[in-house]
């Protein structure tokens, strides 16, 4: 049945849908007020939430109005940019002003060059070619260090021959020894040599004539001979000694001594022990936080039993024990550390007079210790050595017992009345002897002793030769003490993460050398890290001293390997790879050798093409090329990394192949103010050309030198 739908009232006749809509319409007025209102408030607490930002905002810009920063942005002008140029060093912000600077030398690289070669396919002679950063026995030391620290007031020195010739010296943009003797033996107005003999300059005259004393003076009023000792040097004599310039100081750095290998420490442990004369209780001494000498003195002589002091000579140390008795007086290293024999008292009183001399602790102005050659393990105590020159005349009973320098020896050899002349070799890593004598018999050097002291030097001949060269005696140049930042040339190390893997079982373990908090900073600091690992893995200095090894103590049956976690670490500290069998301390075992020396391996065939292209593939720290100088072909081999610190040890053994330098290795020097008073100014050196925060906030870089001044302005930028 259908239905009928209407929105009308059938009896009323109203409409219902209307009304109740409009009923219902009047009922949410209220309702749709109370809606508009909330969406109104709402609004209004957008509104009033954004002007809270703003003012928050603005509240925020001007506190930092209050900050001088805001208005002291900064422009660096030079006046001369073909000479400098200035930047600011990061986010710091340098002062307002002019600053003078005098550039007097650029950075070079080391550069050397073959003897000429017809042909490029010519070969080149069966040997060894080595390369590597450091390890010259005969490294002149910064002029800084002498007179106690206090240095060397640079300026010009006139120096007089026995013919009366005279010549002014300009020293004043010398930065070490090497560059006094350099710029005093290549003044061609004079014949006269100046070389090293300890810790003073000997000044030699080579005219063979008496018309006057041979004289160094000061020249202006100034203070450069006498600082460096030579202001009394006025003789008759051929050779005479300057003063002492090079003495023990209580300001001296600790990382300065034992020849620059610095001193061994361990935290958290004594690092002495001392035993006493009258069998008193053991004193255990714990050094930590010294960094000087006078630091280091204060410490051992905080028990009254025994003073430590400078010596007379102001070379060693001298330990005095106050107690009396009949028991010995030593002194000795704690729990396998190596302080006792860094500082040369690792000893005991033989005199029984309670006194302990410890050996040098500085190799003098140009040299090496003894104790810091073959690798670090020393070549110490020597005996007595025979020398016969060619012409049959015979020094018999050469004592090198109280020999501690390289130098000691040479002089020692040298002082002999005999034709035969000690010096160190072409190399700079060892010592050769050289008959001028003549004969026709064979050069003889043999051991005089129960020491074997000539070939423990590596000097032992008996043949028709008038040369006999000791080869490398590998001084140590990397050390425990030794920061991660200054090995490779310079150019440091990833501070990151490596993994080891034992050939046992596939142990393995991350090292981590940037632990938040426990950064490892230093060489030791690695090695302890890896022996702490407790995987079958030692890790020590390796025998030439010029790394880290890690030698294998599982004996499994795998392969120990390196490789990186993160970044270069491995590879810059030289351990990364897999272990191979060689001789580490006198026997075969697996190791991984973190040599810093590239050993180049020339075959009898090699040609002269095919050793440029082995050296270029061997070593990241130079360049070979071949240079056609109009007749035949040079190898040249050019350093890598500019300044001292990229300065190559070149060695050829066997074959004709020889090398000379063309070019020195040199730091940059920039010195702050004028420079006709840059004796007395303050001068700067940096392996590279650029300076780095030289002054507070400010990098210099010097692409030029001149005798004038350049002025860096810092002034408001205006913008």
């Amino acid at each position: 049945m259908g239905q009928i739908q209407s929105s009308i009232g059938l009896i009323t006749g109203f409409p219902i849908v209307d009304t109740v809509d409009q009923l219902v319409s009047v009922s949410a007025q209220s309702r749709d007020k109370l809606i508009a209102r909330t969406a109104q408030l709402s609004a209004e607490q957008v509104a009033i939430t954004q002007l809270m930002s703003f003012l928050v905002a603005f509240q925020g810009a001007t506190k930092n109005l209050a900050e001088n920063h805001l208005f002291e942005t900064k422009r660096i002008t030079s006046s001369n940019d073909s000479l400098l140029t200035a930047t600011v060093s990061g986010d710091r912000k340098p002062l307002p002003g002019g600053y003078l600077f005098t550039p007097l030398q650029r950075a070079t690289s080391q550069q050397v060059m073959s003897q000429s070669f017809t042909d490029v396919q010519d070969m080149v002679g069966a040997g060894t070619l080595t390369l590597q950063m450091g390890g010259f026995v005969d490294q002149g030391i910064e002029l800084g260090l002498l007179n106690e620290g206090r240095g060397v007031r640079r300026g010009e020195i006139r120096i007089t021959d026995r013919s009366g010739t005279s010549a002014v010296v300009d020293l004043r943009q010398t930065r070490t020894i090497d560059d006094v003797l350099e710029m005093i033996n290549k003044t061609r107005e004079i014949n006269v040599t100046a070389e090293i003999h300890g810790d003073r300059i000997r000044m030699r005259d080579n005219t063979q004539q008496s018309v006057t004393k041979l004289r160094v003076q000061d020249v202006n009023g100034g203070f450069t001979a006498s600082d460096l000792g030579l202001a009394d040097v006025d003789s008759s004599l051929s050779q005479i000694d300057g003063n002492d310039v090079l003495r023990l100081h209580h300001g001296i750095k600790l990382n300065q001594l034992n020849g620059g290998n610095g001193l061994t420490f361990h935290k958290g442990v004594e690092d002495l022990r001392g035993t006493f004369r009258d069998g008193s209780e053991d004193l255990d001494i714990d050094v930590t936080e010294e960094a000087t000498l006078g630091e280091l003195l204060a410490t051992l002589n905080s028990d009254e039993r025994f003073t430590a002091e400078i010596s007379a000579d102001g070379d060693q140390l001298q330990l005095i024990d106050q107690t009396m008795g009949m028991n010995g007086f030593s002194i000795t290293s704690l729990f396998g550390g190596t302080l006792a024999q860094d500082l040369g008292i690792g000893t005991t009183d033989t005199g029984v007079d309670g006194v302990i001399m410890s050996g040098r602790l500085q190799a003098g102005l140009k040299g090496a210790l003894l104790r810091n050659l073959n690798g670090g393990f020393g070549i110490e105590s020597l005996g007595q050595i025979d020398i016969t020159d060619r012409s049959g005349n015979t020094a018999i009973g050469i004592d090198l017992s109280t020999a501690e320098t390289l130098q000691d020896v040479i002089d020692a050899i040298n002082d002999g009345s005999i034709e035969v002349r000690a010096r160190v070799n072409d190399a700079r890593n060892g010592m050769v002897l050289e008959d001028t004598s003549g004969g026709p018999h064979s050069l003889v050097v043999a051991n005089a002793d129960a020491s074997n002291t000539a070939d423990r030097l590596g000097i032992r001949v008996n043949a028709a030769q008038d040369v006999v060269n000791s080869g490398s005696l590998e001084l140590q140049t990397v050390h425990e003490n030794m920061l991660l930042s200054s090995l490779n040339g310079g150019s440091g190390v990833d501070v990151g993460s490596l993994r080891i893997t034992s050939s046992h079982g596939g142990k393995s373990a991350v090292v981590k050398l940037d632990q938040p908090g426990a950064e490892i900073t230093k060489i030791g600091g690695v090695i302890d890290a890896v022996n702490s690992q407790n995987i079958g893995v030692l890790a020590r200095m390796n025998d030439t001293g010029n790394g880290i090894v890690l030698v294998d103590t599982a004996a499994g049956s795998g392969t120990l390997t390196v490789e990186e976690v993160d970044g270069t670490t491995a590879a810059d500290l030289g351990i990364h790879g897999s272990a191979s069998q060689q001789l580490v301390g006198g026997k075969l075992v697996d190791a991984i050798d973190g040599s810093a020396q590239d050993r180049i391996e020339i075959a009898a065939d090699d040609t002269f093409d095919d050793l440029l292209q082995k050296i270029n593939n061997s070593t990241t720290n130079a360049t070979a090329f071949a240079l056609f100088d109009g007749h035949g072909y040079r190898l040249s081999i050019v350093s890598n990394r500019t300044g001292r610190a990229g300065e190559l040890l070149i060695d050829v053994e066997g074959g004709e192949l020889s090398f000379h330098e063309s070019s020195r290795a040199r730091d940059a020097l920039l010195a702050y103010g004028l420079p006709e008073v840059v004796a007395s100014s303050v001068v700067a050196s940096s392996g590279t050309n650029t300076f780095s925060d030289i002054v507070d906030g400010i990098d210099i870089t010097l692409h030029g030198t001149a005798d004038e001044a350049v002025t860096i302005r810092v002034e408001p930028s205006g913008d």
